[in-house]
């Protein structure tokens, strides 16, 4: 079977072979002939050729997504929506993981810039400071989701951390609670979360104790037993969340009677645990519909307000593992 050309297109449509090519290449042509030109692809079953168009307008059409990992629900959401989001525009996805190895990082960026891919979005984890991350002299577009980097010259679009911790803080201080202890994945004392955790102490006047931050469930669990222990927990990163609620559990500890609980969560985890665990959820869906925004923007030579940064509100959902001590 012969395949279908633009030529047939323009039979069909009774349309100039011209008309149709700039339709297909994104240009702008009238409505009654992109209704024309739409109703003969779907009839006659066209299908671009897309290794052409990338030779004519130097585009691969493929957008690289750099993440740490595809077992946090965050990141998994995040890359199957903007995925589908991309591929209604034409766009197919390459996929990299770097394990938050700065080495597997580096040749991922210098991987999909071999492949000329049009656009990169990195997923920054909790690991990676600007300094360690290289990015190439290119005009490959850069947006950067989760985490800002200082001097990167990048898009970033980001769920806003320090705020939904600092809601998560207030939360649990408004039920009474007054030693609250922040688990993180990030070490440095400037982090998101490390910063909306001092906010709201400060805020309510609640004394901050720097050893209340720690960074695994050994830890939290030394300090369960030790002469001052804390009466609540806040979780900030998935990987510890499902860790140390799985070990609690196994060690039959009471939540919320021995301690209360929120962690960030974008899964389904904590609604199926005993009691359903308290979670601060991401905006995902306003993330990738940002980005997808900017990232069009930018592939069609749009840098007007470059570099934009947005964070984007989160959202406490109240189940049943915060103990009310009013």
């Amino acid at each position: 079977m012969m395949s279908i050309t633009i030529k047939d297109i323009s039979r069909e449509t009774n349309l100039a072979v011209s008309t149709i090519s700039k339709y297909i290449n994104g240009g702008n042509v009238r409505t009654k002939n992109a209704k024309a030109i739409e109703a003969a692809i779907a009839k006659l079953g066209y299908r671009p050729n897309i290794m052409a168009q990338s030779l004519r307008n130097s585009r691969s059409y493929t957008v690289g997504i750099i993440v740490p990992t595809m077992n946090d629900p965050f990141c998994s959401k995040l890359v199957e929506q903007i995925e589908q989001m991309l591929q209604l525009e034409g766009y197919s996805c390459a996929l990299c993981c770097y394990h938050s190895k700065t080495a597997i990082r580096e040749n991922t960026i210098e991987f999909l810039l071999q492949k000329n891919v049009d656009a990169i979005l990195f997923l920054a984890d909790y690991q990676i400071q600007s300094k360690e991350l290289y990015i190439p002299d290119t005009r490959v577009p850069l947006i950067i989701l989760n985490r800002y980097l200082e001097g990167i010259p990048a898009d970033f679009i980001l769920p806003d951390i320090a705020g939904g911790i600092y809601t998560c803080t207030e939360y649990l201080i408004k039920h009474q609670h007054k030693k609250i202890a922040l688990m993180t994945a990030c070490r440095q004392n400037d982090s998101e979360d490390n910063i909306g955790y001092r906010r709201a102490h400060e805020d309510y006047h609640l004394t901050y104790h720097e050893d209340y931050t720690v960074h695994s469930t050994d830890r939290f669990l030394a300090l369960l037993n030790s002469d001052t222990p804390p009466d609540s927990l806040i979780i900030s990163d998935y990987q510890l969340y499902t860790d140390a609620v799985s070990t609690f559990f196994s060690m039959g500890l009471e939540i919320p009677d021995e301690f209360s609980l929120i962690a960030c969560d974008n899964s389904d985890f904590g609604q199926i645990m005993m009691p359903p665990i308290t979670v601060l959820d991401y905006p995902i869906k306003e993330i990738v519909n940002k980005t997808i925004r900017i990232l069009s923007q930018r592939l069609n030579g749009d840098f007007s307000a470059f570099p934009c940064l947005f964070r984007l509100k989160t959202q406490l959902h109240v189940r049943d593992s915060v103990l009310d001590c009013r």
